[in-house]
C-alpha cells in the first residue's frame, strides 16, 4: 500500500468517519464493551478503497428512504491496525477520539 493511498483513506476518515467505543448489556444480560470505527457515505465507491487499503466490511442500508452504505469494523486487532496505519495523516481531533476509544475498549477488556 503507498503512502499516498493511506493519506487519502486517512482524509476521508478524519473527515467522514468515527471511532468509539462503549458499554452495552448483552442479550444475556452482561455487560460487555464494543469498539466500532465506521465511515457513512450515499455512494459506495469511495468506501470500497477505504476497504481495500484498511480493512472492514461495507453495509447496505435504505430505511431512511434512500441508500447509504457504512464501512465498519468492531475487532480490536483490525481498528487498531487500520488507525495505525491512518495514524501520520490524521489530526489531532481524530487522533484524540482513538486515543480515547482504543483506551476504554483495552481498560474495560484488561481491566
Amino acid at each position: 500500500m503507498d503512502r499516498e493511498e493511506l493519506a487519502y483513506v486517512a482524509g476521508v476518515f478524519d473527515g467522514e468517519g468515527h471511532i468509539s467505543a462503549f458499554t452495552r448489556r448483552t442479550s444475556i444480560g452482561r455487560v460487555g464493551v464494543r469498539l466500532v470505527l465506521a465511515i457513512t457515505q450515499k455512494h459506495r465507491f469511495m468506501l470500497d478503497r477505504v476497504q481495500l487499503s484498511v480493512g472492514g466490511t461495507v453495509y447496505f442500508n435504505d430505511r431512511l428512504g434512500y441508500p447509504i452504505y457504512t464501512l465498519r469494523m468492531h475487532r480490536f486487532e483490525i481498528v487498531q491496525n487500520a488507525i495505525a496505519r491512518m495514524w501520520p495523516w490524521l489530526g489531532p481531533v481524530k487522533r484524540a477520539e482513538a486515543d480515547e476509544a482504543l483506551g476504554f475498549y483495552v481498560h474495560w477488556k484488561v481491566g
